[in-house]
Formats: structure tokens, C-alpha cells, sequence
């Protein structure tokens, strides 16, 4: 997975959050567990173009939400990749949803 990625889909998935239920940043912010400041600059008018791949993946995970299902051209580059470099990346599961699914 590359170290940043485009901050778009999560964005566009908080701005309807906020357009649904009304909620300001902070509240939204509060009631996933999520930084202030994130789902500020993501909601404000100076959203930054991209955001750390470990936080995308930290969001995604509080509001359950698989990252393959926004950036799903990323997921599969580095199924790719990683089946290119490991021959048994087979046996491995290769996406977050799917590890989770079975971590459960």
C-alpha cells in the first residue's frame, strides 16, 4: 500500500455523513473515535489532497468500512504485487476485509 492516498472518497463519505445527520466535525469526530482535527481538515473548505495511509486505514476501521471498497484499484495493486514477490501469498489472505472476516 503506498504511504498516502487520495483523500477524496473519505471526504465525500463524511461530507454525507454531515449532510444526513446534521452533526458538526467535533461530534462526528467524537462519536467514532477519530481525531478532531482529521475530520475537520476533511470537512473543511482546505481539504488536504491526500491523506497517511495509516490513518485512511484507521478511519476506515472505526467506521467500518473496508479501505478496498474506496480505493479498490490500491487494494489490488498490492495483491499484486505482494503475489509477484511471495509465492505463497496464495495460501495468505490478501485483502483487509478478508483477514478481518476471519480474525472474527
Amino acid at each position: 500500500m503506498p504511504e498516502r492516498l487520495p483523500s477524496r472518497p473519505l471526504r465525500n463519505w463524511f461530507l454525507a455523513w454531515h449532510i444526513h445527520t446534521g452533526d458538526p466535525a467535533g461530534v462526528i469526530a467524537k462519536g467514532f473515535d477519530l481525531d478532531p482535527m482529521l475530520v475537520a481538515d476533511l470537512l473543511g473548505g482546505q481539504v488536504p489532497l491526500m491523506i497517511r495511509a495509516d490513518e485512511a486505514v484507521e478511519v476506515c476501521l472505526k467506521v467500518r468500512m473496508a479501505p478496498s471498497a474506496i480505493w479498490p484499484r490500491v487494494e489490488r495493486a498490492a495483491s499484486k504485487q505482494q503475489r509477484e514477490c511471495d509465492p505463497l501469498a496464495a495460501d495468505v489472505p490478501t485483502s483487509l476485509t478478508r483477514a478481518l472476516v476471519e480474525f472474527r
